[in-house]
């Protein structure tokens, strides 16, 4: 077998870069589930950044990825909150179905049903009990009301009268 034979053979991997401390809105782009090179089960969170506060690591454009082990109970939690956050429901509304339905591809398209979802992230970095660095992602509901990332120049500028005299 040749290797571009082997090539072929392979299963394709798209490369993404974790999201890094910062604030941000993102476009939720689709959920992955897989396991790591360890076998250990993951759920991957894949974004579209819209508006970041961290240009150098995430421009907006750019593609952006939370990742949690399934075999860690921290992420049990996260998965939920997430979920909550992003269908703007309170917690005792959280079921196995909705959780569910949210990260498991629909018939029709392929991807999540939350694919093209707005949501507000911030990450910032903490130390392990160990001495790591360690990212900490956080989800919050996004409010088209609100200014983006909470900056004033977002407010929403009406339009001017047509009667209005043009800037000089």
């Amino acid at each position: 077998m040749s290797y571009w034979n082997d090539v072929a053979e392979a299963k394709a991997t798209v490369n993404s870069t974790y999201i890094r401390p910062g604030h941000y809105v993102v476009r939720i782009d689709d959920w992955k589930q897989g396991q790591n090179r360890n076998n250990r089960p993951f759920l991957a969170l894949e974004t579209t950044i819209v508006e970041s506060d961290n240009h150098d690591d995430h421009p907006p454009g750019s593609s952006a990825t939370w990742m949690g082990m399934l075999d860690q109970d921290a992420t049990k939690g996260n998965i939920k909150v997430a979920v909550m956050e992003f269908l703007n429901i309170p917690e005792d509304e959280v079921t196995g179905d909705i959780i569910e339905r949210c990260v498991t591809p629909d018939g029709e398209s392929g991807v999540s049903p939350l694919a093209g979802v707005l949501a507000e992230v911030t990450a910032v970095n903490i130390k392990t009990r160990e001495g790591n660095d360690f990212t900490r992602v956080m989800f919050k509901h996004w409010d088209p009301e609100k200014p983006l990332l909470g900056l004033e120049h977002r407010v929403r500028q009406e339009p001017a009268p047509a009667s209005a005299p043009a800037p000089a």
